[in-house]
This record gives C-alpha cells, structure tokens and sequence, in this order.
C-alpha cells in the first residue's frame, strides 16, 4: 500500500483534475507507464501515460527486432502515443467500437506522451468468462457477439489489405463488455506490413481461440462451440485448427519463423493441440 501511495503521489496531472483510481501503473526499465482513471470538473476520463517499458539496451533490441524482424510499429513511447491515436481514429472511422476522446475539454501535462480517452465503464470479456459471472446461455451471447465482431473486422482487414486492423496482442481481456457494447482497446502497436494481412488474421484467430481456452477451462467445450460456430469464415477456422493440430501457431514472417517453432512444444504446444482436437469435435 505504501508503494502505491508513493506511486500515486509523484504522479503529475493538470490543474482542477484529480485521480480517481489508478488501473494499471509499472515502472521498468527506468521508466514509467500507467493508466489512470482521472476527473475534472466535466466528468471522469481516461489517461494513459507511455513510458518506456524495458531497459535503454533491451528497449534497443527489441526496437531492432519489432521495426526489422516482424514489421511492427515503434516501441517508443512517442511513438506508442501517436500510432494508438492514430489507429482508435481509423477503427472508429471503420465502424468498430473503440475507446474516442473526451466528449469534454481535457487537458495533459506531457501531450506527447499521453493520451486522454473517454471513460467507458465495463468488464474485459476475460475477467467475466473466467470469474464465471455469467450463466451460460450469458456465456453464449458474449462469445457469439465476440465471433461476429471479430469476423467482421477480419474481413475488413484482409478487404483493404490493412494490418493495422488487427490486435498485435490478441486476447478476450482486451475486449470491454460494456452494458451492450463490446469495446475493443490496446491498440498502440500495429503491424504495418500490408502483405502479412492474412497470415496476420490467421494469427489473431489462433490467439482468440487459446484466450477462449484461457478464460474458462470448465466451460472450454461449450465456449469454442459457441465463438467457432458464430465466427463467419469457417474455412479459416479451419485452416487455424490445422496449425494448431501440430502444436504450432501461426508464423508471420520467415525470419522469424525459426525462433517461434522453438515455442511450439511444452504446455503452449498441448494446449494448442486440445483446442484442435475440440475444433475436430465441434465440427464432428
């Protein structure tokens, strides 16, 4: 506790506003990045704070690897900043329900480095499959909704050739159950090479598909049968459950093809080859 009142005592924030709860906060690497949930006198908002996440040299390495290796954006913070707001603006513009600005004037200390977004209370999907909120007919809704949504943002990836309408890190705990909305958000690093599209979508599917697993292993059967049977391309579901029934994923580039195999045995191979085998079963 002691820790996190220091925390929240050096944080920095405008004039006439104040925290309300911080959600996420870490310092690594000699630097800092957290989410805070803030108010003013207009209402509560959301600001996120990009910091460098991982020391000057592995920050460098990794910078290396994601602009070279795998074709993603800039891990810097500035960077960080401007690619999320650039891509809530261009899945918004694409019909899709992200997190937008303020509906009220907000102002920040360090513009470059942060980020005010529209409050939006709710629940990531993850948390609710996995504390079994939910009954089951509930769990059904939701993961059909998430299909759907997923699907269709598939299509329109691959339509436009647009990596940067898929996740870099594909997981349910980045969707945000909120009343009737389904809120997709982390969106500050993105694939930018368009020919990776749909290897890329690929990818996405077989990420949800292990989230599902994740989420609720007790109601696993039922809960694949449910997001598989909602999502609109079965042929690439299909094609998904086949990289998964030899335990690897999906790969996105050549380069790094060999490293990811390294990863395809052990726990993450066998949970891959369940969800296979239940794809199998579903289908049967």
């Amino acid at each position: 506790m002691e820790a996190v009142r220091a925390s929240e005592a050096r944080l920095e924030l405008p004039p006439g506003a104040e925290l309300v709860r911080m959600i996420t906060d870490s310092e690594r690497g000699g630097g800092r990045q957290f989410v805070a949930l803030v108010k003013n006198e207009h209402g509560c908002y959301i600001l996120k704070h990009y910091g460098r996440k991982r020391s000057l040299h592995r920050m460098l390495l990794r910078q290396f690897g994601s602009l070279v290796l795998v074709g993603k954006s800039s891990i810097l913070p500035r960077a960080r900043r401007r690619v999320e707001e650039e891509t809530l603006a261009l899945w918004r513009a694409e019909g899709f329900d992200v997190p937008g600005p303020p509906p009220f004037p907000v102002e920040v200390i360090h513009p470059d480095r942060e980020l005010a977004m529209d409050f939006i209370p709710g629940i990531p999907l993850s948390r609710l499959l996995g504390q079994r909120r939910v009954d089951r007919a509930g769990r059904t809704e939701l993961l059909t909704r998430a299909a759907v949504l997923i699907g269709t943002r598939h299509e329109r990836a691959i339509l436009k050739m647009e990596p940067r309408l898929l996740f870099e890190r594909p997981t349910l705990a980045h969707l945000l159950v909120s009343e009737d909305r389904l809120v997709q958000f982390d969106l500050e690093i993105v694939y930018t090479k368009r020919k990776l599209t749909p290897l890329l979508v690929k990818r996405e599917l077989a990420s949800f598909l292990v989230s599902v697993f994740r989420s609720g292993k007790a109601d696993f059967a039922e809960d694949l049968a449910a997001f598989c049977h909602a999502y609109p391309d079965r042929q690439r579901m299909q094609a998904v459950a086949d990289e998964l029934a030899t335990g690897g994923g999906i790969s996105v580039s050549r380069w790094v093809r060999p490293f990811l195999r390294l990863g395809r045995g052990g726990r993450l191979g066998k949970r891959r080859r369940e969800i296979a085998e239940e794809l199998g079963r579903v289908w049967s």
